[in-house]
């Protein structure tokens, strides 16, 4: 099963197409840079409680369904049940960074 049949799909479905999300990872250090995205700290009960519930996790943080597998991707997570016991931040990007990317995805695939 790939990333994208296993995630819930809400907002742009530019989001959730494969060709997007190797966008995304080519841009891995891009994206990581601050101003592009923020880091945040994981506490030790947030990895025990997330810990193979990334999905859970993200929408605890407060992170926009659309932008789950972007997240992923950006944090080299494979599955939304990956055990994440080994990670103490993540990064989330800028939302209008990800849409400029998008925007520049869209124009460029027709």
């Amino acid at each position: 099963m790939s990333l994208v049949s296993d995630s819930k799909t809400s907002g742009d479905p530019t989001y959730y197409d494969a060709g997007f999300l190797n966008v995304v990872a080519d841009h891995i250090t891009f994206l990581k840079k601050p101003g592009n995205s923020t880091q945040f700290t994981l506490n030790d009960e947030a990895i025990f409680m997330y810990r193979r519930d990334i999905l859970r996790l993200f929408s605890a943080m407060g992170i926009p369904t659309q932008l789950n597998l972007v997240c992923m991707v950006l944090n080299g997570i494979k599955s939304p049940t990956q055990d994440i016991s080994g990670f103490s931040f993540f990064y989330v990007p800028d939302t209008s960074v990800i849409a400029q990317l998008a925007n520049s995805y869209k124009s460029t695939i027709g």
